[in-house]
């Protein structure tokens, strides 16, 4: 946590604010659009348990 803390001080990009809705998708409806924008953006989940438990339907 503290890379990814400092790392986001430094360059002032986490990308997990994009990468939330995408990993969430199932259970948010109605972003729907911006969800396929993010995604047509490259937006992915970096996490690859995470990653892995959403391609299972999880």
């Amino acid at each position: 946590m503290k890379v990814f803390s400092k790392s986001a001080a430094v360059t002032g990009d986490c990308g997990m604010p994009d990468a939330m809705p995408v990993a969430n998708e199932k259970y948010l409806p109605q972003f729907r659009r911006k969800i396929g924008e993010l995604k047509k953006k490259g937006v992915t989940i970096r996490d690859e348990k995470v990653r892995k438990l959403c391609e299972e339907g999880l």
